[in-house]
């Protein structure tokens, strides 16, 4: 394990919230989060955060009435309404994961908005991502999302992790400027002028995509996070020891320089969905 992911690890945080337990192994860096329920607690969480997370920390700071909570619940059902059931699925798990990975770790912090910019749609490029406060390092992170189907809870986990790792690898090392430049106007959109890691993060930022114009970003450079969120009742909780088993096989085969995997499980997405529409009233 590298340094930068001990540290990190050693500083796995765990905020108590009513409705939440935690599994977590500081060994690999991975953890899993279960809501049992989305609690009172977990909806003053949505209020204070959701502006942060549609539009970033710069823009949820402005007192415009378009950053406001409420315009910012109506622009978010705007966006999910019309969406397929995959999509809606996929647009829950992502705004969980902005929700509750932040209270895994105090020096983690997203630095790239949930909502996409450029139109009102589903996010493009990169799910989120994420800076370590102290270092200025960034993690990218992959959020998939799905519910348990016809196949076991062991099958469904490995399916998602996998498909997170997979779907990095292949956009990280794709011949592909768009994504950083996406990468770069997010982080840009999403943090003050003031913030002394902006420029840092820009900066790298762009070496990535000097790298993505001839085809030579390489994964194994990379700090990411893996977030496989399940859908299914708690009652039928995730193996833990899925998620350390593939943590460590990544780890080992060098695919990533750093790798955490948080996973999440919930049992459906219903409740949430419920909240957002009577909120946005």
């Amino acid at each position: 394990m590298s340094s930068l992911l001990l540290s990190l690890v050693k500083n796995f945080l765990i905020m108590s919230i009513q409705g939440v337990r935690y599994q977590v192994d500081p060994t690999y860096g991975c953890a899993l989060c279960i809501i049992d329920d989305f609690s009172l607690e977990m909806e003053q969480i949505l209020r204070t955060e959701l502006t942060k997370v549609c539009h970033g920390h710069a823009k949820a700071n402005s007192t415009r009435v378009a950053y406001s909570y409420k315009r910012t619940l109506q622009e978010l059902i705007k966006r999910y309404e019309n969406k397929t059931e995959k999509t809606k699925v996929g647009m829950i798990g992502e705004l969980l994961c902005h929700l509750m990975l932040f209270r895994l770790n105090g020096e983690l912090s997203s630095v790239s908005p949930m909502f996409n910019m450029e139109e009102a749609s589903i996010k493009k490029g990169f799910d989120l991502l994420v800076s370590h406060k102290t270092n200025n390092d960034l993690w990218i992170t992959e959020v998939k999302s799905g519910a348990l189907g016809k196949v076991d809870k062991d099958q469904k986990i490995r399916t998602l992790i996998d498909k997170a790792r997979d779907d990095l690898v292949e956009r990280i090392g794709a011949e592909n400027s768009t994504i950083w430049h996406t990468a770069i106007n997010n982080v840009t959109i999403a943090l003050e002028n003031s913030r002394p890691e902006k420029a840092v993060l820009v900066d790298l930022l762009e070496d990535f995509l000097d790298e993505a114009e001839d085809g030579t970003n390489d994964p194994s450079v990379m700090s990411v996070i893996l977030v496989p969120i399940l859908f299914e009742s708690t009652a039928n909780e995730a193996n833990f020891e899925i998620i350390k088993e593939r943590n460590k096989k990544i780890l080992e085969d060098k695919i990533f320089s750093n790798c955490i995997i948080f996973a999440i499980q919930k049992s459906t997405v219903t409740k949430v969905e419920a909240f957002l529409y009577n909120e946005a009233k």
